[in-house]
């Protein structure tokens, strides 16, 4: 067991039919919970959202208010973790954006690890 950890997930969205919500969240949450560790999720990017988090875990958000999430929890010393997904960097299905690419650039530079599933 971990005592009292408790990770803070932001989303880009709350919805569960979306495959990215389900894999990239809540199947990591529901397997931590296992060892006792505590999950706030959340697709607001509030710095009210980092009171008591022991670490941020951005999970395909990549927007200007996650930024400014990110450097909130740089200031308050919350390791950042990034899941990445490739479509910010391949236009595959139309979501690319040059924004979501900056922002991502941006946010790196602050993150403690940034993972990938590809």
């Amino acid at each position: 067991m971990i005592d009292e950890l408790l990770i803070g997930w932001k989303l880009a969205s709350l919805e569960p039919d979306m495959a990215s919500v389900r894999y990239r969240a809540m199947s990591p949450i529901l397997s931590l919970e296992k060892w006792g560790v505590k999950a706030r999720i959340f697709s607001v990017a509030s710095p009210k959202n980092l009171d008591d988090l022991d670490c941020l875990v951005i999970v395909k958000s990549f927007e200007r208010d996650d930024f400014y999430l990110v450097c909130e929890a740089e200031n308050k010393n919350i390791p950042v973790i990034i899941d990445l997904c490739d479509n910010i960097f391949v236009d595959e299905d139309g979501m690319k954006t040059e924004l979501s690419s900056m922002y991502f650039d941006l946010m790196a530079k602050y993150a403690s690890l940034i993972v990938v599933s590809t």
